[in-house]
């Protein structure tokens, strides 16, 4: 049975996945929001290791980065054709491992089953919005350095991403390319330089980053208000590799909406339960 676009709208949070082998994986918390044809999808392992607050991209350890790599996150363009859906990560955490990331879809009640896909098993994601929710999708460009960057919010919730500067060579993972790095520090420390990050927005309106790929901005504002959505650049908070906040500028590429600027701005402050 075909898959409608709006079918697909909202917030999803995978339950499980069941490999070719036979064997099951539900270790990772997996949040992913759809808008129209934009996305984005933050994943962390249930026991990831709490990071010291005070850590930055320029003075990461080498335990710290053999734990930034088990987490994962990619963002961009789904393509659908009836029941068949090309995710296409314009921005991924992960290198690209080889295995594009085509899957069917079909809809059982309240779920969505994945047949194939990138991690080439069974899955079963559990929705938590309704597709009628009003979402917001960015596609965003950085001018100054040509970087890409996504953002989805929906439900008081949102996803950030922010690229590289150029692609990772093709590899298993993030983990085969820092042992690649040796001891080259400096070469190991930019495998990391992006974001992808999950969070909610608080009662105050303030974008409140809760989980990341950088573990030191858990607590950290994205914006300060929803109403930085509907300028035609995008300026948002991040930090410099030494830890220092800075404003990134985004020229908006591409912009989704579904319920109009009004009706966001009602749901502004509105929160789905915590998952």
């Amino acid at each position: 049975m075909a898959i409608e676009p709006e079918s697909l709208r909202g917030l999803w949070q995978r339950e499980i996945i069941t490999y070719p082998d036979g064997h099951t994986d539900s270790s990772l918390r997996i949040y992913w929001m759809q808008a129209q044809n934009l996305y984005a999808d933050f994943r962390i392992p249930f026991n990831f290791a709490p990071f010291r607050p005070d850590a930055c991209l320029a003075d990461l350890s080498p335990a710290e980065m053999v734990e930034l790599a088990r987490l994962g996150g990619f963002a961009g363009r789904i393509i659908l054709d009836k029941s068949e859906c090309r995710w296409i990560r314009v921005i991924d955490w992960q290198p690209y491992s080889g295995i594009p990331d085509v899957a069917q879809l079909s809809l059982e009640g309240p779920d969505l089953v994945e047949e194939g896909g990138a991690c080439r098993g069974h899955q079963i994601w559990r929705r938590r919005t309704s597709p009628q929710v009003s979402v917001f999708g960015l596609e965003l460009r950085d001018a100054a350095d040509g970087r890409d960057g996504f953002l989805v919010a929906l439900a008081g919730r949102f996803i950030y991403a922010r690229g590289r500067r150029g692609p990772l060579n093709p590899a298993s993972g993030l983990a085969e390319l820092l042992t690649a790095c040796g001891g080259d520090r400096d070469a190991a420390r930019a495998l990391f330089d992006a974001e992808v990050s999950y969070g909610v927005i608080d009662r105050q309106g303030a974008w409140r980053i809760e989980l990341s790929t950088l573990p030191w901005r858990n607590g950290d504002a994205l914006l300060s208000s929803s109403a930085a959505l509907f300028d035609e650049r995008l300026i948002v908070q991040e930090r410099d590799h030494h830890g220092r906040p800075v404003s990134r500028i985004w020229e908006v590429f591409t912009r989704e909406e579904h319920g109009g600027a009004g009706r966001w701005r009602a749901q502004e402050k509105s929160t789905i339960d915590a998952l």
